[in-house]
C-alpha cells in the first residue's frame, strides 16, 4: 500500500533531509559539479547572483541553498534535481 504523506508542513531543510539529501551531500554535489563543469565558485555565484561567499556556504555544509536556488544550481550546472539532492559514497560516481 502506498501512502500520500502530507510534506506540506516541513521546511525546506527537514524536506531535503526527509529526500535523502543533507546540508554536506548537497555542498559536496554542488562542488563536485561546479569542478566537472570547470568553473570557479565565483564564476557560479555570477551567474546565480549571489556572492560567492553564498557557493562557499553551500559547498561547506553551513547553508542549504533554497528550492530555488538550488534548482537554478542543477540548471546551470547540467545536473538533475535528484543528483543534487542524493548522497554518494565517493563523490560523483
Amino acid at each position: 500500500m502506498i501512502k500520500n504523506y502530507n510534506f506540506s508542513y516541513l521546511s525546506e531543510t527537514e524536506m531535503l533531509k526527509v529526500c535523502g539529501g543533507g546540508a554536506k551531500h548537497i555542498g559536496n554535489n554542488i562542488r563536485d559539479l561546479r569542478y566537472a563543469n570547470k568553473i570557479t565558485q565565483y564564476q557560479l555565484a555570477k551567474i546565480l547572483h549571489v556572492t560567492q561567499s553564498t557557493i562557499a556556504h553551500y559547498e561547506n555544509g553551513t547553508r542549504i541553498p533554497d528550492i530555488d536556488n538550488l534548482m537554478d544550481i542543477a540548471r546551470n550546472l547540467r545536473a538533475d534535481m535528484n543528483i543534487m539532492t542524493s548522497f554518494h559514497d565517493d563523490g560523483m560516481s
